[in-house]
């Protein structure tokens, strides 16, 4: 069962979010910022991240700066998902290594659902 980690500050949108890859057979682990999500890879190692750009202490820019610059979480994909719906995020995130950009107010739970297959099916053909 692959695991995702889901960072976000609005406590809905992360529940929700959670709940809903559940149900569909993930292990989850929620985090509200960047720090806490720091914390949380100290002794669990998602096969995902879903990263919110905008959160208090540390925002997911900030967070994928610092997943990208440590060796270990290099190569882990991190989905950013962000209401930022501009050029200058999106290029920001890809240059951080962002494996995907989702726009809030663009997808749906089915979508989220497929970016997270397709990444954690692409970890067990490499395993």
């Amino acid at each position: 069962m692959a695991k995702v980690m889901v960072v976000d500050d609005v406590p809905v949108i992360r529940e929700t979010i959670a709940k809903l890859l559940r149900y569909e057979g993930f292990e989850t682990i929620c985090a509200s910022n960047g720090l806490e999500a720091l914390a949380f890879l100290r002794t669990s190692a998602p096969d995902v991240m879903l990263v919110d750009i905008m959160m208090p202490e540390m925002d997911g820019m900030q967070l994928l700066a610092n997943l990208r610059s440590e060796p270990r979480w290099r190569d882990m994909p991190v989905i950013v998902m962000s209401a930022l719906n501009d050029d200058s995020h999106q290029n920001q995130a890809q240059q951080l290594g962002a494996s995907e950009y989702l726009v809030k107010t663009h997808f749906s739970a089915m979508q989220i659902l497929e970016s997270i297959r397709r990444f954690t099916d692409k970890k067990n053909l490499q395993h």
